[in-house]
């Protein structure tokens, strides 16, 4: 049997290789030296802070050596190293069934966060849907674990390390199905990535076109060409960050193509408004100026005037008739030929 040294806390030293040993007692059988067996938490008691210690497994050795031991003690020492055994057996079992209460509640959180990362991923988010068809599969599985509850007989050796190994295996599954929960959840969150980056490159690719072709579009066109001259640029720049596998920098010169083309498009509509009202004042001047000439050419003559009163009588050797004017009688005298006739009602 190997050789087992203790410490100051009657432990076994750490660098022990495992094999049980058998307490010197100084020649009196009935003296047995209690220890803890190697491989155990310093502290079973402390399960509910175990999401570290539970992804440390025990030694798979130990529950062997421990039952070796055991017959080793029962047929060295009798009575007393029984009750040494079945201390150490005891030990054992309180540290895996602390280790599997631990793994069992780290479960529950990594199916908590699962779940959360379900919930809020849908279809159009990932690249391969059946990423989430897997991730809810082994979300159903790892709920339906729980961790292990046995009650052995605390006196008898053999049921004591029967649960040691129903723990052990117990804990061994539930860290199985954590870690499928995190590889899982890890295959989700890349293929939103990937989905993530793939819209971005369509996004930036379609921009990266239509900028182009408001660039060709706009030559001579514009009122300020400084702004085709940034928008060439930032097309040149756009088309090396596609070849990038960066989301964010996609997003971000897909903004920045579409600004600069605003600008462009901004800078034809302002040349246009100043052509047309270039060429409305010019069609102003020269409708003036054809009027200006067609006066000139085409004076208006001055208008004439035609009296209202003709009289109206006949002339006689002495006497006239003056036409009806209102009065009764007009009376006028003058020459045969008409001249110098004066008329007067009488």
């Amino acid at each position: 049997m190997g050789e087992n040294t203790q410490n100051m806390a009657g432990t076994p030293d750490p660098k022990d290789t495992g094999a049980v040993g058998v307490p010197e007692t100084n020649g009196n059988p009935d003296e047995t030296t209690v220890f803890q067996p190697v491989g155990l938490v310093e502290d079973a008691d402390n399960a509910d802070d175990g999401v570290e210690s539970a992804m440390k497994p025990r030694p798979k050795w130990l529950v062997p050596a421990v039952a070796a031991g055991v017959a080793v003690i029962v047929l060295g020492a009798g009575i007393g190293g029984y009750a040494y055994a079945l201390n150490n057996v005891n030990s054992g079992v309180q540290a895996a069934s602390s280790w599997n209460a631990a793994s069992a509640k780290t479960l529950k959180k990594t199916v908590e966060d699962a779940q959360a990362l379900l919930d809020g991923t849908g279809e159009d988010q990932v690249a391969d849907p059946q990423v989430l068809e897997a991730l809810s599969s082994t979300i159903d599985k790892a709920q339906a674990v729980k961790g292990a509850e046995i009650s052995p007989n605390g006196m008898l050796v053999w049921e004591l390390l029967d649960a040691e190994n129903a723990y052990d295996e117990s804990t061994d599954n539930i860290l199985d199905l954590d870690a499928n929960l995190d590889k899982a959840m890890k295959a989700v969150e890349k293929s939103v990535e990937d989905k993530t980056l793939a819209d971005a490159k369509d996004a930036l690719s379609k921009a990266i076109d239509s900028a182009q072709s408001t660039l060709d579009g706009s030559d001579g066109k514009v009122q300020d060409n400084a702004t085709r001259d940034a928008l060439s640029k930032a097309i040149e720049s756009a088309k090396k960050v596609l070849d990038c596998d960066d989301a964010e920098a996609m997003n971000t010169a897909k903004s920045d193509l579409e600004s600069k083309a605003n600008a462009v498009n901004d800078s034809v509509k302002a040349k246009e408004q100043a052509d047309a009202e270039a060429k409305a004042q010019a069609e102003a001047a020269a409708n003036a100026a054809a009027q200006a000439q067609q006066s000139y050419n085409n004076p208006t003559p001055a208008p004439s005037y035609t009296p209202n009163y003709t009289p109206s009588y006949t002339p006689s050797s002495g006497t006239t008739q003056q036409p009806d004017t209102g009065f009764d009688n007009y009376c006028g005298t003058g020459s045969d030929d008409g001249n110098d006739i004066v008329l007067r009602p009488c």
